[in-house]
């Protein structure tokens, strides 16, 4: 948790996290990735953005189920949208989450949830097959946080969850999630 605040870090402490974008010198068709220095700014200050205490920063029509603490991986699909997925968790007590939003206006920073991890679990890693229609995450660890919760588990039942397989005595398993439109269309939309 980064106490100190500056430029980079513009609230002290930031329990919450935040994702800064980085813009790379050069046109938008002739980009230069090998550049030595670029010019970035703040994309978004994770929190709540209800809670004036959380100095969250999203866009303006986030909604209650929008807003994410605790960034973790993040990906690029296809459209250029970003998708976030989310390690905590939070003090607030949300569930890890899988966010997508847009890097242009008029949408541009508007968190949208898309999925939401098994209670104990967090998604990660998510990548999308050529069209964007898919995305792939890996859910790790369902039903840790609750083994870690309880001092007296002993057992697979103490993990609260025998997902994906929900098989009496068939323990809980990291697994793949690929999420699809049903509609054909791009992941996310």
């Amino acid at each position: 948790m980064a106490e100190q605040v500056n430029v980079a870090n513009p609230r002290g402490p930031n329990p919450h996290g935040h994702l800064l974008e980085l813009v790379t010198p050069g046109s938008p068709n002739k980009p230069d990735y090998a550049a030595e220095s670029f010019k970035w700014d703040v994309f978004a200050l994770c929190g709540d953005p209800a809670k004036p205490e959380d100095q969250a920063m999203f866009h303006p029509a986030t909604t209650s189920a929008g807003w994410f603490a605790d960034p973790d991986n993040l990906a690029v699909d296809p459209a250029g949208r970003l998708w976030v997925t989310t390690d905590g968790p939070p003090p607030e007590g949300i569930a890890d989450s899988v966010y997508v939003m847009d890097t242009e206006s008029p949408g541009r920073a508007l968190p949208k949830l898309i999925y939401i991890a098994l209670v104990g679990s967090e998604t990660c890693s998510p990548t999308f097959n050529s069209d964007g229609s898919s995305v792939f995450l890996s859910v790790q660890h369902p039903g840790e946080l609750h083994v870690a919760d309880n001092e007296d588990a002993t057992s697979m039942e103490d993990a609260g969850t025998n997902w994906p397989d929900f098989k009496p005595g068939v323990p809980a398993r990291p697994s793949f999630v690929v999420l699809t439109h049903g509609s054909n269309r791009v992941g996310g939309s």
